[in-house]
């Protein structure tokens, strides 16, 4: 029920993106820890969302949705995924890029691609040195698309991460020292999942095993070429 589940990821991918981008967590953790507000001079000044460059890795049920609720901040599209369908790229004005180039141009990244041989490790060193000094890179995907070490690496030295950690190597991500850097966000992957994606997972679910059994073909079904480049 990949399209059902879609929609939750979509909405927390926007929230982690906002959450980064006007420092709502490092602003909650300082209240929390302090018992009072930081001062403003000393708080990094809010990174808005209108009308900046996204580039999204993976095209499939995820950044499609993703992309349909960025229309009203009227951004910038780019998008690398050798396998997306055109008509999506016009519906979102979207611009088809190569990794490269969407890794040097993009002031937000997210991360939607299926984990598979083919992407395991897929965006390494070379490539995250290729991130502009103050973009967003956010995973609503799975970690071991990157090079998980050198990943790390740029958030020590100050990349903005934000990600639902899934799977992750605990050695890296559970390091004190890295837990502390306030330009990483780091949530548990049912940070993705909502009542509402629930109920329609459940449903859909229900309707295609109805289908099944009047020997009708089931909505969503489970291929080779699906799992292969499911986002």
């Amino acid at each position: 029920t990949a399209h059902e589940i879609a929609s939750g990821v979509a909405e927390s991918t926007l929230a982690l993106v906002l959450a980064d981008q006007y420092n709502i967590v490092t602003q909650a953790c300082y209240y929390r820890a302090n018992g009072k507000l930081r001062d403003r001079e000393s708080f990094p000044i809010n990174r808005g969302l209108l009308g900046k460059n996204v580039g999204l890795i993976g095209f499939g049920h995820v950044a499609n949705q993703f992309a349909q609720l960025l229309t009203p901040f009227e951004v910038n599209l780019l998008v690398y995924d050798p396998d997306a369908a055109k008509e999506d790229f016009h519906r979102y004005n979207a611009r088809h890029v190569s990794l490269e180039t969407l890794m040097e141009e993009s002031d937000i990244i997210s991360l939607h691609a299926g984990w598979t041989a083919e992407t395991d490790g897929l965006i390494n060193a070379d490539l995250l040195d290729k991130i502009k000094p103050d973009a967003l890179l956010v995973c609503t995907a799975r970690l071991p698309i990157f090079d998980q070490q050198a990943l790390a690496k740029k958030i020590n030295e100050g990349l903005h991460f934000v990600s639902d950690l899934v799977p992750f190597d605990k050695a890296i991500w559970e390091n004190p020292e890295l837990t502390k850097c306030e330009n990483f966000i780091g949530v548990g992957s049912h940070t993705t999942i909502t009542d509402i994606s629930l109920s329609k997972m459940s449903w859909q679910i229900v309707d295609d095993l109805k289908a099944i059994l009047s020997s009708q073909e089931p909505r969503n079904k489970v291929t080779a070429e699906w799992i292969l480049h499911t986002t």
